[in-house]
C-alpha cells in the first residue's frame, strides 16, 4: 500500500489554459503563464516521499518533460466535467494499490511539501481533507477511499464549491478536516500577486 499524490492540470495550449489571464498575458503569455505555475509546483514538490502521478488532459512534449522532472507517471483526466474527471482520477489510484490519495491543482503557489504532508497526516483521523482556496474552491482534497458523491452537483468553477462539498460531507457523515486557506492564481489580479512574491 502507498500514499499518491496526483497533480491534476491541463496540458498547455494556446487559448485554453488560464483563460482569465489572455487579457493581461495575450493567449501565449497566458499559456506561458501556466506553465511557470505547475513547473514551480513541481519544483515545490521534487523532495516529496509519495508516489506521484501527473494527471493531465492529453499527451504533450510538455508534459513529458513535466513527468521526467518530477519523476511521475502520466495519465489522462476523463470525463465530462472537473468532478467526473478528478473521480475518475482517484478510482484509478485506488484500484492501483493507494493507501491514501491526494489531488492537488497546478496554480496553488501555497502548496507545498509541508501542507501536503499535513493533509496525508489528517487521513489518520479524517475521511476527507480539503485545502480550501480564498475564491471558494479548493486547490487540494485528499480522501481515504473514493465517493462519487463529493464530486456531483458541484457548481464548478465557482465561488459555491467549497460550501457544497461540505454539505456533502455533512450530509454524507464523513469526518473533514479543512486545511489553512490558500489561494489560486486565475484572476490578471492573482497574476501580480503571484509575481510580487
Amino acid at each position: 500500500m502507498m500514499d499518491v499524490l496526483c497533480l491534476f492540470t491541463r496540458t498547455p495550449s494556446i487559448g485554453s489554459c488560464k483563460t482569465r489571464l489572455i487579457p493581461l498575458l495575450g493567449e501565449t503569455g497566458a499559456q506561458d503563464a501556466h506553465v511557470e505555475l505547475v513547473e514551480s509546483q513541481i519544483a515545490r514538490l521534487a523532495k516529496n516521499k509519495q508516489m506521484r502521478s501527473l494527471w493531465v488532459t492529453h499527451p504533450s512534449d510538455q508534459v513529458d518533460r513535466w513527468a521526467d522532472m518530477y519523476k511521475a507517471s502520466v495519465e489522462f483526466q476523463e470525463g465530462a466535467d472537473l468532478g467526473q474527471r478528478m473521480l475518475h482520477s482517484f478510482v484509478h489510484e485506488f484500484r492501483h494499490g493507494a493507501n491514501y490519495v491526494c489531488l492537488i491543482g497546478g496554480d496553488c503557489p501555497e502548496i507545498t511539501q509541508v501542507y501536503v504532508n499535513q493533509a496525508f497526516a489528517e487521513l489518520q483521523e479524517h475521511a476527507v481533507v480539503i485545502g480550501p482556496t480564498e475564491d471558494g474552491g479548493y486547490g487540494l482534497i485528499a480522501l481515504r477511499e473514493p465517493n462519487a458523491e463529493l464530486f456531483r452537483n458541484i457548481s464548478w468553477s465557482t465561488p459555491q464549491v467549497l460550501g457544497e462539498t461540505l454539505q456533502i460531507t455533512a450530509a454524507l457523515g464523513l469526518s473533514v478536516k479543512l486545511l489553512d486557506k490558500i489561494w489560486d492564481v486565475d484572476t490578471p489580479a492573482d497574476w501580480r500577486r503571484y509575481k510580487g512574491r
